[in-house]
């Protein structure tokens, strides 16, 4: 099944929105604990132009975008989805840290971004070029959040994606694997799906 396909057939009718933060919550608790957010920092308006401190791709509803902000860490998000993003406005406290973006060319400028966040999106997009993209844009040393599917399995038992977890460690060989964790997550809409998740935090090594 490719991308669009598998897109195509869980987004009708999904519950992104009703997923709980604690993805979100474990990366925040993982930055804070490298000392990688900073007391010290001070959050002015060009800091915010120049230094985004977390920027989730694919953000869809933008439920951890939110969760990062009222949490007092900066972020934004990007998801290609235009009509997504118009409710996900009008419904966040925080309007303007939302923008359109194709995430295979992100806007960033080489080295510019301090950390990337993305969850449920690799297996609907092209892995490799988002992957290089991360790379190319992230600050030496900065982290990102990501989870790869090894194998999604609809409620017929049939298999709709898969990979091995070699392939996702080929995708990962321009960075550092600082933590990994395997798991399975059972979704009930838009219908009875299973997901078996490799989650990693990965560090652009320091050249």
């Amino acid at each position: 099944m490719n991308n669009q396909t598998l897109f195509n057939k869980y987004f009708d009718g999904s519950h992104w929105e009703n997923h709980p933060t604690i993805y979100a919550e474990e990366f925040l608790t993982f930055l804070k604990k490298q000392e990688f957010i900073r007391p010290s920092i001070k959050f002015t308006p060009d800091f915010f132009t120049h230094n985004l401190l977390i920027v989730d791709l694919g953000c869809g509803n933008g439920r951890d975008v939110n969760y990062f902000n009222e949490s007092g860490i900066h972020a934004i998000g990007y998801d290609s989805n235009e009509e997504i993003l118009e409710v996900t406005r009008l419904s966040s406290k925080w309007p303007g840290a939302f923008y359109p973006c194709d995430i295979h060319q992100l806007p960033s400028q080489d080295e510019m971004e301090w950390a990337y966040y993305c969850i449920n999106v690799m297996a609907y997009v092209d892995a490799p070029k988002v992957l290089s993209e991360i790379h190319r844009t992230l600050k030496s040393g900065g982290f990102a959040f990501i989870h790869f599917n090894l194998l999604i399995v609809d409620q017929n038992y049939e298999i709709d994606y898969h990979q091995k977890k070699s392939d996702v460690y080929e995708l990962l060989k321009d960075f550092e694997i600082v933590e990994e964790k395997i798991f399975l997550r059972e979704d009930k809409v838009p219908m009875p799906h299973l997901h078996h998740i490799i989650q990693v935090i990965i560090k652009k090594v320091i050249k």
